[in-house]
Formats: C-alpha cells, structure tokens, sequence
C-alpha cells in the first residue's frame, strides 16, 4: 500500500470512529446555536436601535423643534 492508501485509510478510520463522530456532531451543534443566539442578539441591538430612533423623532415631532430651531 503506498502512503496516499494509507493515510485515506487512516482518516475512514478516525472518521467512522464513533466517538469521533459524536464529538464532530456535539460541537457542530453547539457551533450551530452559538451563531443562532448571535442572530438573536443582533437582532434584538438592530429592534432596540430602531425603537430609540423613533422615539427620537416622535420626541422632537411633538415639540415641533429641528436641531436647527433650538437656540445655543
């Protein structure tokens, strides 16, 4: 068997070890919900910022006041 044989037969191996196939599927899972809780954080950053704007503009709508009306 030259090297190239071997080391594919190495690699079958480790891969369809059942351990090795366990820790692959746990860490895929645990990295599939970690990017999960990230979407949810920034989607929760992008809702809050949003809300902050509008209530920026419905603040200065009410007064009727610009940035340019006030008086320094």
């Amino acid at each position: 068997m030259d090297s190239t044989s071997e080391d594919n037969a190495r690699i079958t191996n480790a891969l369809t070890d059942q351990k090795t196939i366990q820790q692959l599927s746990s860490t895929g899972y645990a990295a599939k919900e970690k990017r999960a809780e990230l979407k949810r954080i920034a989607a929760a950053k992008k809702e809050k910022a949003e809300a902050a704007g509008k209530t920026a503009a419905d603040t200065q709508g009410k007064t009727g006041e610009t940035s340019g009306d006030r008086a320094s």
